[in-house]
């Protein structure tokens, strides 16, 4: 103990706990780092997660009041779905916007995305680069036959791809989607632009999901 010109033992408590401090830190603060992060690792193993009959992402221009809670709360109670309203602007893209590019695929692929909302440029680029891997096509499921019928008029079809020199390239034709331009049974929320919405391949129940499109896209104008 050079500092103190004596032997540990002889320290008092308070130059026992600088001299730990002091040689020690770094090792008790990674320690408990890493504790903190095994912590939080094993809290999100074993703890259960909430498991939705069906999730929905909203990502665009929008704004929503302070009622935001309370309709998510209600889509809850009425369908057992999960309702997540992102506001990005997909012209100007930031660091949420570039997150949220990366988060909607990795969404499918975790299935924790059933019903997917966006703006007409960026559904166009997913479905052109993703086609059937991404969406439903939505004439191919039986339980989606009543919302074609009766939603004719704003179906949205691509009949396009990209090939893998990223160059358009003509596809089979399919429905993908669905337009809404007021959002009538989201109150919370104005949206500066229309949107299309798409089911996603790794869609849970096509019923409850075709229950809610339809609650979900009158304008209150049918």
């Amino acid at each position: 103990m050079e500092k103190y010109g004596k032997d540990f033992k002889e320290l008092t408590f308070k130059q026992k706990v600088n001299h730990i401090w002091e040689y020690y830190r770094w090792y008790i603060l990674s320690f408990i780092i890493g504790a903190a992060v095994i912590s939080s690792l094993v809290i999100s193993i074993f703890t259960p997660q909430e498991v939705h009959d069906v999730d929905i992402v909203l990502a665009g221009k929008m704004n929503y009041d302070e009622t935001q809670p309370e309709v998510v709360k209600s889509y809850k109670e009425m369908f057992n779905a999960d309702l997540g309203l992102s506001i990005v602007d997909w012209d100007n893209m930031g660091e949420m916007g570039m997150a949220m590019l990366q988060k909607i695929p990795l969404l499918v692929k975790t299935d924790e995305l059933d019903v997917l909302g966006l703006e007409p440029m960026m559904f166009e680029s997913y479905t052109r680069q993703l086609g059937a891997d991404m969406f439903v096509p939505l004439e191919t499921v039986p339980e989606f036959s009543g919302l074609l019928e009766k939603y004719e008029d704003r179906l949205v079809t691509y009949n396009q791809k990209y090939n893998d020199d990223q160059e358009l390239v003509e596809a089979e034709e399919h429905i993908y989607g669905i337009r809404i331009s007021k959002f009538a049974n989201i109150p919370c929320i104005t949206a500066n632009d229309e949107f299309i919405i798409g089911v996603t391949t790794t869609v849970k129940d096509l019923e409850k999901t075709a229950q809610l499109l339809d609650y979900l896209l009158d304008e209150g104008n049918e």
